[in-house]
């Protein structure tokens, strides 16, 4: 079925974007790999996704706000639990880079461990907004 779809059709090969016009074998001619005719959702779900990029990007914000504030204030004048408050904030910047890139293998995932990883996220990064409020009053 493969080899008859793309017959008479301009279709990229989904690694190497190869056109496939005319295709004799189940590989690509040009990376060589092995491809196959599948179904796919026509929408995708991404209330998880979306609840995931939320908590990552209001902690990799903080971070952000908090590494130039306190680029301006000598780190000395900062209680050990302020300090690793900022650090921890800080260590969403990388997070949020991982997250994008990652998103279409996060969207492979089954919704159960979706909605895991979404909800640890949100509940990780409302425990750093709480420690933050309660280390800076």
């Amino acid at each position: 079925m493969l080899l008859e779809y793309v017959a008479d059709r301009d279709v990229a090969c989904p690694s190497c974007t190869y056109n496939l016009r005319g295709l004799t074998t189940s590989r690509c001619p040009e990376c060589g790999r092995e491809l196959k005719l599948s179904v796919g959702l026509a929408q995708t779900y991404l209330r998880a996704w979306v609840l995931l990029l939320f908590a990552v990007f209001c902690g990799a914000g903080a971070g952000l706000l908090l590494g130039v504030n306190f680029l301006m204030v000598p780190w000395s004048r900062l209680a050990p639990r302020q300090e690793a408050v900022v650090i921890y904030f800080m260590a969403y910047l990388p997070l949020a880079m991982i997250v994008m890139i990652g998103c279409p293998r996060f969207l492979r995932w089954p919704r159960r461990r979706q909605w895991i990883v979404a909800v640890l996220a949100s509940g990780t990064i409302l425990g750093a907004y709480t420690l933050f409020w309660f280390s800076f009053r």
